[in-house]
């Protein structure tokens, strides 16, 4: 990746292109991984499943979130391996992975990931964002 100090200049670049053609979508995926750079990963998700509507950045986009959900994985194998609990993707996580699911035609691993996300906003205290999750 380019150095943390670029990445307010290419924010900047991808907005004004966006306000030049309102709906250039493209930039939605390039301002997701350049946030998911400065450390905002749950922004940067949220900004990949929005990309997730634009067929210029739909491919990328999926493999990006798959990308995101591995590395999250295979810290927690190595949270295990070290006897530390593991700590799992968000539930966010999980709903923005099965929407790329359902994209990929997968609705029953989407439906399995979508419940979990519902039972980890239930355990949080969250029971709209629990059912908003089941929709």
């Amino acid at each position: 990746p380019p150095p943390r100090r670029q990445y307010p200049a290419a924010m900047t670049h991808f907005d004004r292109a966006q306000a030049i053609e309102p709906g250039f979508c493209e930039p939605t995926y390039w301002k997701a991984l350049t946030v998911m750079n400065l450390g905002r990963l749950q922004e940067g998700v949220e900004g990949l499943t929005q990309a997730l509507d634009c067929k210029w950045s739909r491919n990328d986009a999926v493999g990006a979130i798959r990308e995101v959900y591995q590395l999250l994985f295979d810290e927690d194998a190595a949270r295990v391996a070290a006897g530390v609990p593991p700590a799992g993707p968000s539930p966010e996580l999980r709903e923005s992975y099965a929407t790329v699911l359902l994209a990929m035609g997968s609705s029953e691993a989407a439906c399995d990931y979508l419940t979990e996300a519902a039972v980890l906003h239930t355990r949080a205290g969250r029971e709209r964002a629990a059912a908003a999750a089941l929709r």
